[in-house]
């Protein structure tokens, strides 16, 4: 059993632990203290965000490794326990780093907030403390690590009892190669989404259904694009440039490019959830499309960020390009998939200059919108064994297990 020891708790909810003061205060006297995380965190008299929020990821993977854990009060708990810290978005307030920009947040020191009682079970190899960033791919930033090392030493709090959770597969190598290999936190990469994806899509269909016939297709590609970033700018304006819109199923509403992505299941069970992990829609597009443009969170950023854009085409059963940072290609190796460099010249994922990734992987889309859809269509046949193995692969992702440091002290 996990224990995750809490410091306040109001009625039935259990208080993030980092979480200021005043607001500690201000959740009493509400009549629903949940209200607080409403509209995306901010504080409507200050227009800030909050620093921590809900620890749902962590216990969503415990979750669904079927790993039993308990929420307890600290002053209740006998054994060993996780003292948990979700930091929110830009994961700078909870630390005490002011945000530059329109959304900030509020700052506070999580280590100053943090009970006696903690800090002495940490000593005493009771206690670790767990950073939340399962969501995030934040780079590596020296800024960030070091203020996170002075509020722990000024706190007296042992850097090897922190464990950061984070989904930067390159933020352990990044943050080894600055600080050398003493006196440094715990880094534990995992890629969440992979799992978040699982979850979602095992809720609505049969991930264990027998191969089906491939019907021809409609459209060359698909690239579904939400929030704004440049190289996803960048994308479609080569797209448009070239002609190849119409070619596939575009959408990114910055530039008033829409699908219509209501999809309803095979039992007409709609999904209405605001979560966008279970956000099921747009499968038609997935079966009327051969391959699959992603567009990864990060791009000309320094982080090796996998997200559920690319397991989406995984579960779907289509070839992919990646719109990402270098070597995303290769860390998906690492995980166990294959790509498809049959088809595909995959150079670019290891071309670190961003204009020279970018064109190279601009120049593989032309090639393949320049077959026929008949041909595109036979080389997708001849791809089965890359695809039918990832899916099998991804369908599996329970039984390759957990890193046991994140859960047994």
């Amino acid at each position: 059993m996990v224990n995750l020891g809490f410091k306040d708790k109001i009625d039935d909810l259990y208080i993030p632990n980092g979480m200021p003061t005043e607001i500690v205060n201000k959740m009493k006297l509400l009549v629903e203290p949940r209200d607080v995380f409403e509209n995306g965190c901010i504080q409507g008299e200050t227009n800030l965000e909050l620093p921590v929020t809900h620890i749902h990821h962590y216990k969503n993977l415990l979750s669904s490794y079927g790993i039993e854990y308990q929420e307890v009060m600290i002053d209740e708990i006998d054994g060993s326990y996780y003292y948990v810290i979700a930091p929110y978005g830009s994961q700078r307030g909870f630390i005490g780093l002011p945000q530059e920009g329109t959304l900030r947040q509020i700052t506070c020191n999580f280590v100053e907030l943090m009970p006696d009682k903690v800090k002495s079970d940490i000593k005493n190899n009771k206690c670790k403390v767990l950073l939340d960033g399962l969501t995030e791919g934040h780079p590596f930033s020296h800024q960030w690590t070091d203020q996170l090392h002075t509020i722990l030493d000024d706190g007296n709090i042992p850097r090897n009892s922190v464990y950061y959770l984070t989904c930067n597969n390159k933020f352990e190598f990044d943050y080894r190669n600055h600080y050398g290999g003493e006196n440094l936190i715990n880094l534990v990469s995992i890629n969440y989404f992979e799992l978040n994806l699982y979850d979602t899509y095992s809720k609505y269909f049969e991930l264990d259904k027998p191969k089906q016939d491939v019907v021809k297709r409609e459209k060359f590609f698909m690239s579904l694009n939400r929030a704004e970033r440049q190289h996803r700018t960048d994308l479609i304006e080569f797209l448009k440039k070239e002609n190849l819109v119409e070619k596939g199923y575009v959408s990114y509403w910055p530039m008033k490019l829409y699908l219509d992505t209501n999809f309803v299941d095979n039992d007409h069970l709609v999904s209405t959830s605001d979560d966008l992990m279970e956000d099921i829609s747009g499968v038609k597009f997935y079966e009327n499309s051969y391959f699959n443009i992603v567009t990864e969170t990060f791009f000309y950023e320094d982080s090796l960020f996998i997200s559920e854009k690319i397991f989406k085409p995984i579960l779907f059963k289509q070839p992919f390009l990646v719109y990402s940072s270098p070597f995303t290609l290769k860390e998906l190796h690492k995980l166990g998939y294959k790509t498809f460099s049959k088809i595909i010249d995959e150079s670019y994922d290891l071309e670190k200059d961003n204009l020279k990734r970018r064109g190279m992987i601009e120049s593989e889309i032309k090639k393949l919108c320049s077959l026929s859809l008949d041909e595109l269509h036979d080389v997708y046949l001849s791809l089965s064994d890359v695809y039918e193995h990832n899916f099998i692969h991804f369908t599996e992702l329970i039984d390759r297990g957990l890193d046991e440091s994140i859960y047994r002290i």
